[in-house]
């Protein structure tokens, strides 16, 4: 993670070597997307980012790097970027799978941590939590573009100032250099022997229910809206001053520049508006496709378990109306695929039954009489291999 230029695909194209990742030369953000029934991908400046996986193999692991835009990406809004990052972690958490660590870069080049870098900052950590620090690693970038004196002093803020790096560091987070590809390799390695770590956003959206504008992150998002629209409405205060006092001077010229300056202020009002309703909604469309989904499953293999229960009961029948003779013979033809140990079993069954006949206390035998002897002490495997029904679990309420 990290801000837009920072160095991220540049370090997941190394590791890797993966040739099909994306660096962008410019201030624009180099967006990603699928492209319908193909597999290929084009770069585009508008639509939708793809959190992009790219995994390669490293001292006995397959490592997973997913790269993810910017909360300063050119192309959408943070609440959108937010949005995309936090849908793919709920995604990931209720697959069972959890991240290893997170991997945050900075470019050095830059002198100052200030503005959309301190926004991606606060938002990152509020993203994580506090516990998942631990498993974060804080990487600067860029070393070779600057004076190795002025590189050192940046770092040195970076650790020290308490609204950068410092509170990170001192809960277990860890600050390394990226030069090269060993670097890389090395912050990879250290992050392998961690435990594997659930990140607040994750335990919020999932396990507390709460909606995006909920979270700790979705309230930063918030507060950043909040502090826009302030400003948003001052302009609009100040505007409609400066447009009475053109109405009042008859000057058309100006009331026009003022016009249109109040409408690119209402725009930026509006879409304000939305991304607040983007934060507070739900995954409703997404989620009823998915509940759709689970319940067109589930008839499926109530419908499944359905035939399969009235194929055993009309095996059972048969079993019934079956001789004991009939039944032993049926079971001999096919004993050689049995183990040792299960075909012992089989014959002393059939010995304790032809048994009971002969001393007259079996005359009721049938070949369903086997079944229930063979069911006390064969695996369901060796029924199976026999011909014989294999009961299955009650799993809809009806009859097994």
């Amino acid at each position: 993670m990290g801000v837009t230029g920072a160095g991220k695909s540049s370090f997941i194209k190394d590791l890797t070597n993966d040739d099909a990742v994306e660096i962008g030369h410019d201030l624009v953000s180099c967006e990603r997307i699928l492209v319908p029934d193909s597999r290929q991908s084009v770069n585009i400046q508008t639509g939708t980012t793809e959190l992009k996986a790219y995994t390669f193999h490293h001292g006995g692991y397959n490592i997973n790097l997913i790269d993810t835009p910017g909360f300063n990406d050119t192309n959408k809004t943070e609440n959108q970027i937010l949005q995309d990052i936090a849908n793919w972690l709920e995604d990931l958490y209720n697959s069972k799978e959890r991240l290893k660590g997170i991997v945050y870069l900075h470019n050095i080049e830059h002198p100052r941590m200030e503005g959309s870098a301190l926004r991606n900052l606060k938002m990152f950590r509020m993203l994580c939590g506090e516990e998942p620090l631990k498993n974060v690693v804080l990487a600067t970038t860029f070393w070779g573009k600057v004076d190795a004196v002025m590189a050192q002093r940046r770092e040195d803020e970076l650790r020290t100032t308490p609204d950068f790096w410092e509170g990170m560091l001192r809960k277990g987070s860890r600050m390394m250099r990226y030069r090269e590809r060993n670097d890389g390799l090395q912050m990879i390695a250290s992050l392998l022997p961690k435990v594997p770590v659930t990140l607040e956003i994750q335990y919020e959206m999932v396990e507390q229910h709460k909606v995006l504008g909920e979270t700790q992150a979705g309230q930063a998002v918030n507060e950043e809206l909040a502090r826009l629209e302030e400003k948003h409405r001052a302009e609009t205060e100040k505007l409609r001053e400066e447009m009475e006092e053109a109405i009042k001077n008859h000057d058309e010229e100006m009331q026009d520049i003022l016009k249109a300056q109040q409408d690119k202020v209402d725009r930026e009002l509006e879409k304000i508006s939305l991304q607040r309703e983007q934060l507070n909604a739900e995954r409703r469309a997404e989620r009823r496709e998915m509940k759709n989904e689970y319940e067109a499953k589930q008839r499926e293999m109530k419908n499944e378990h359905d035939a399969y229960v009235r194929n055993l009961e009309a095996e059972y029948k048969r079993l019934q109306n079956q001789s004991l003779e009939e039944a032993v013979a049926a079971v001999r033809l096919k004993e050689s695929r049995l183990a040792a140990e299960d075909r012992e079993k089989l014959e002393k069954k059939i010995a304790e039954l032809q048994q009971q006949i002969a001393k007259g206390k079996g005359k009721s035998h049938t070949g369903h009489s086997l079944f229930k002897a063979l069911l006390l002490v064969l695996p369901t495997t060796a029924l199976a291999l026999l011909g014989l029904p294999v009961p299955i679990p009650d799993l809809f309420g009806g009859a097994s």
